[in-house]
């Protein structure tokens, strides 16, 4: 049953994360997109779109979060290891887990802070583009929720792995 129900957990978790890294990708082909044709548009016609910089910033706070989720989950992010690998198993689990600690340490109240943030924005909007400002936030909230689903999984499977390690020795 607790088989099942990782199976299912961690199929969630890998959608989650896809989901995002395919958000991510659309947000940075916009900024391109959006760019280059202010950029085109200015050259050939010299106007200007006064509200590109303003959405271009939008997508690169979504481009942003959206890709730490799948950048954590596939452990694909920058963690110096060179340390860590020369201390023993003990050591290195100590490491880890409080790497791990901190980072739900520092996201719990991020995530927190940000949902008070996006209550406190309702009604208000951008001043060119005018969409409204929790838009923009609720970036926040989505990966600092996301991040919380990788690490949690990641200190589980941490403390399951200790777990293999302890019946395997004492089976020797």
């Amino acid at each position: 049953m607790l088989k099942k129900v990782d199976r299912i957990w961690l199929g969630f978790l890998k959608a989650l994360c896809h989901a995002e890294l395919g958000i991510s990708l659309l947000c940075l082909v916009g900024i391109v997109g959006l760019n280059s044709f202010e950029i085109f548009r200015r050259q050939l016609f010299g106007i200007s779109i006064i509200w590109v910089q303003e959405v271009t910033i939008f997508l690169m706070v979504w481009f942003t979060f959206m890709g730490f989720c799948y950048v954590s989950y596939s452990k694909k992010d920058i963690y110096i290891t060179f340390l860590r690998e020369k201390l023993p198993p003990t050591g290195q689990f100590v490491v880890r887990l409080i790497v791990i600690a901190g980072i739900l340490i520092y996201l719990v109240p991020f995530t927190e802070y940000t949902w008070k943030l996006i209550f406190s924005q309702l009604g208000s909007f951008s001043s060119v583009a005018r969409y409204p400002l929790w838009w923009k936030s609720a970036a926040a909230l989505v990966g600092g929720v996301s991040l919380i689903l990788v690490f949690v999984d990641e200190l589980k499977d941490l403390f399951l792995n200790v777990a293999e390690h302890l019946k395997r020795k004492e089976k020797a």
